[in-house]
C-alpha cells in the first residue's frame, strides 16, 4: 500500500485506489475518502455520475498518483504531501466530460492510526463498512454567511457555485467531528460546483471541478487542511490560504487606495428603488431620514448606468434623479450616491445596432440571452466592453456618483465568450478564468477610481477587489440545529469585505419580496424581520441594510416575466420599526466594523444562541430563535435580539 509520511500527516492509499485514508498524527485521528463520490458527469447529464472505474496505483518521489481510464482516456489524480495538508491534482483530456469530482468526500475513520502502515480491508480504520456514521460528524458550507450542517432523517442533495443566491462565497468547506477538523479548499476561483447533502445517513461534501470550454482541466488542485475541531479553525486556516496566494486585502490597504471606503464604517445601506416616481420628494425623505440618527448613508440607485434606458419595470422607467435633485442630496452630510450598474447584459435594440458587437457568444458563436422583463430582453455582454462603457459614463453623466453597485458581476465566477470579433480577448475564445479577471479590473481603482464599490454576489476571488458583496440568508423557521446559520464569511473576510443583504431582501417587510423557504430547509430569504436581520449583522458585525423610502417593481408572474410596481414611503410603520431596529447596529458597526472577527461559539444546544468576539475585545451575544433564551450571569435575552459586551 503506498505511502507518504511526515512529522504531521500520513497519507495511505491503497492498491485498488478504493481505501485513502489521510491521518492527523497531532489529533492522532484519521479521514478516509468514500468511494460512493468519486464520478465524472456528462455535459447536460449532471444528475447521473459516471464511476471513474478501475485504478492503477503507483508511488513515484514524493507523489502517489491514481490513474483511472474511462473509454480509454486517462483520468490521474496526483497526491503530494506537504507540512500541514494534502494536495490532489487532476490532469486529463477526457472528452465530452463536464465535472469530475476532486477527490470526492471524506469522513471520519474511527479509531486512531495503528502501530504499522495498515492493510487494506484488514484495519478497523479502512473498511467501508466501518465508516463512522452521521452522529457527531458535521459539516461546513460556506452557503450564503455558511451554515453548519446536522444529520437528518431523510437524504438530500444540493448543487452549488461560488456565486451569491443559492452559492458558496469562498473556495472551501469543513468538516467536523469532537476531536478533530478537516478543511477543504480548491485552488481554482472559476471551475467548480460543490456538491453537499445526505446519502445513506452520512453527510457528504465534495468538489465537482469544471471542465472550461477554452481553457480545459485548468487549475485542477484540492488541498486537504487537518485542523482543531471548531469553526474558527476551519476559517482561520482558509483565511491564512488567502494570504499565502496574495488574495487578502485589508481595510487599511482598501482605504489607502480609496479614502472613501473609510464611510462604510457606521453606515446605512439604503436602498430606494429601480423605478422613478413623483409621488416622493427624494431630497425631503433623505432629510428626515438624517435627522433619524445615522452617520453615514449610502443610497442606491439613484441613476441607471447602462447601455439604454428604453424599457420599463412595473410600468415605470428606471430612477433617473435630476443633477439639481443629486446636488440636494450631497449636501446632506454623510450622503453618498450610487447608481445601478447594469453593464453586465444590454438589451438588443433596432436603433443600436452597434450595440451587438460587446454581446458574449456561446460555442455556436451566437448572443446569448438572459434577463428578460415583461417584453424587453437582455443579452449577456462582455467584461472588457462593460470597463470601457462604464469609464465613458464616469466621465460624463455618472461623475457625481460618489460610490458604485453593479448589479450581478459578482455573481459570475468567469463565464467564456467565443465572440472572435473581439479585440480585448485577442479575437480568440475567452475561459473563465481570464473572465474573471477583468471582472476584477472592473471592480478596480483604475477602472472606478475613489469610490466605494460593492455588487450583488459575495465571492472570496473579488474580495480584494471591491468592498462589499450582497445575498444573505435568515436562519430557517424550524430545525436550527440541523442547519444552524453561522459567519464564516466573517471569520474569513470580515476586516476586508462586507457582507449584505440582497438590495430587496431589506430590515421592513415590502409586498414584492416576501419570506420564502429555501430548497433542503437550508435557510429563509426576504424581506422583513427586521429584528432578526439586526441580531444577525450585529453579530456578524456588518452594517444595517433598508428600503427607506422609494419606488420598486415586483413579479404578477415571474414565469410569464410580467411586473407590477410598488410605493415605499418613510413613514410606513415597516419602516420605522426596521429603523428602530437598525440605529443600534450601524453604531455597533462603527466600532467593529474594521476589525477582524477572531473568535465564535455557539451558546445552546439548538444553535441559536451563538456569540463573536472581534480584535479589540468587543463580544456580541446573538439569540436567533423564536423564543427566549438565558445566559449565564447575563440573564434573560429575547427572541431575535442581541446584546454588545465591550472590554
Amino acid at each position: 500500500m503506498p505511502s507518504l509520511e511526515n512529522a504531521n500527516l500520513q497519507l495511505y492509499i491503497s492498491d485498488d485506489a478504493l481505501t485513502v485514508v489521510l491521518e492527523d498524527r497531532r489529533r492522532n485521528r484519521a479521514w478516509q475518502l468514500d468511494p460512493r463520490h468519486t464520478a465524472c458527469f456528462r455535459y447536460g447529464d449532471q444528475d447521473t455520475p459516471i464511476p471513474l472505474g478501475h485504478a492503477t496505483v503507483a508511488k513515484h518521489s514524493d507523489r502517489i498518483l491514481v490513474r483511472h481510464h474511462l473509454h480509454d482516456c486517462p483520468i490521474e489524480f496526483a497526491w503530494s504531501l506537504h507540512s500541514d495538508h494534502v494536495a490532489v491534482t487532476l490532469s486529463t483530456n477526457v472528452p465530452d466530460i463536464e465535472y469530475i469530482t476532486l477527490p470526492g468526500s471524506f469522513t471520519p475513520a474511527p479509531g486512531s492510526k495503528p502501530a504499522t502502515a495498515p492493510q487494506a480491508q484488514a484495519s478497523p480504520c479502512l473498511g467501508s463498512a466501518s465508516l463512522l456514521p452521521a452522529d457527531g460528524f458535521r459539516l461546513a458550507i460556506p452557503f450564503y454567511q455558511g451554515v453548519l450542517l446536522s444529520p437528518r432523517s431523510n437524504d438530500w442533495h444540493a448543487i452549488a457555485g461560488h456565486h451569491g443566491h443559492y452559492g458558496l462565497t469562498m473556495s472551501m468547506f469543513g468538516l467536523l467531528t469532537p476531536h478533530a477538523g478537516l478543511l477543504v479548499t480548491h485552488d481554482s476561483d472559476a471551475n467548480w460546483k460543490a456538491s453537499f447533502g445526505q446519502s445513506a445517513n452520512r453527510l457528504f461534501a465534495y468538489f465537482r471541478h469544471q471542465h472550461c470550454p477554452v481553457d480545459g482541466w485548468v487549475d485542477a488542485t484540492v488541498r486537504l487542511y487537518p485542523t482543531d475541531p471548531n469553526l474558527p479553525s476551519l476559517c482561520k486556516r482558509y483565511r491564512a490560504r488567502l494570504i499565502e496566494r496574495n488574495r487578502f486585502v485589508t481595510w487599511d490597504q482598501k482605504i489607502a487606495a480609496k479614502p472613501i471606503v473609510r464611510d462604510l464604517f457606521g453606515s446605512v445601506f439604503a436602498f430606494i428603488g429601480y423605478n422613478h416616481t413623483t409621488d416622493l420628494d427624494y431630497v425631503h425623505s433623505a432629510q428626515a431620514f438624517k435627522n433619524l440618527g445615522f452617520d453615514s448613508a449610502f443610497y442606491f440607485p439613484a441613476r441607471f448606468c447602462c447601455y439604454s434606458d428604453n424599457f420599463k419595470m412595473g410600468g415605470d422607467d428606471p430612477i433617473h434623479l435630476s443633477d439639481s435633485q443629486i446636488d440636494q442630496l450631497h449636501a446632506i452630510p454623510g450622503t453618498h450616491l450610487s447608481p445601478w450598474g447594469w453593464i453586465i447584459e444590454a438589451l438588443d435594440e433596432p436603433t443600436a445596432p452597434h450595440r451587438r458587437r460587446i454581446f458574449r457568444h456561446d460555442q455556436h458563436h451566437q448572443p446569448i440571452p438572459n434577463w428578460k422583463i415583461d417584453d424587453f430582453q437582455w443579452y449577456w455582454a462582455c467584461t472588457p466592453y462593460q470597463i470601457d462603457h462604464l469609464k465613458h459614463r464616469l466621465a460624463a453623466d455618472m461623475q457625481a456618483m460618489d460610490w458604485l453597485h453593479f448589479d450581478v458581476n459578482a455573481m459570475l465566477p468567469g463565464m467564456p465568450c467565443f465572440n472572435t470579433d473581439h479585440a480585448h480577448h485577442a479575437h480568440k475564445p475567452m475561459g473563465r478564468r481570464d473572465d474573471l479577471r477583468w471582472t476584477q479590473q472592473l471592480f478596480s481603482p483604475p477602472t472606478v477610481g475613489n469610490r466605494v464599490v460593492s455588487s450583488e454576489g459575495l465571492s472570496d476571488h473579488y474580495a480584494p477587489f471591491y468592498d462589499v458583496g450582497t445575498t444573505k440568508m435568515l436562519p430557517p423557521a424550524e430545525g436550527l440545529a440541523q442547519s444552524t446559520l453561522v459567519p464564516m464569511s466573517s471569520l474569513v473576510l470580515h476586516d476586508s469585505c462586507i457582507h449584505d443583504w440582497w438590495e430587496v431582501h431589506n430590515y421592513n417587510a415590502n409586498p414584492g419580496f416576501p419570506l420564502a423557504d429555501l430548497p433542503h430547509n437550508l435557510g429563509r430569504q426576504g424581506s422583513g424581520l427586521p429584528h432578526l436581520k439586526a441580531a444577525l449583522d450585529a453579530l456578524h458585525g456588518y452594517p444595517p441594510s433598508l428600503f427607506p423610502f422609494g419606488k420598486q417593481y415586483a413579479w404578477i408572474d415571474i414565469q410569464k416575466r410580467t411586473t407590477y410596481s410598488f410605493l415605499i414611503r418613510l413613514e410606513d410603520p415597516p419602516v420605522q420599526e426596521a429603523i428602530a431596529a437598525a440605529l443600534p447596529v450601524a453604531k455597533l458597526h462603527k466600532t467593529i466594523g474594521p476589525l477582524e472577527m477572531i473568535d465564535f461559539e455557539l451558546l445552546s444546544d439548538d444553535g441559536a444562541l451563538q456569540r463573536s468576539t472581534f480584535a479589540d475585545g468587543t463580544r456580541v451575544v446573538a439569540n436567533l430563535a423564536d423564543k427566549t433564551h438565558h445566559l449565564k450571569n447575563l440573564g434573560p435575552l429575547d427572541k431575535h435580539h442581541w446584546r454588545a459586551i465591550y472590554s
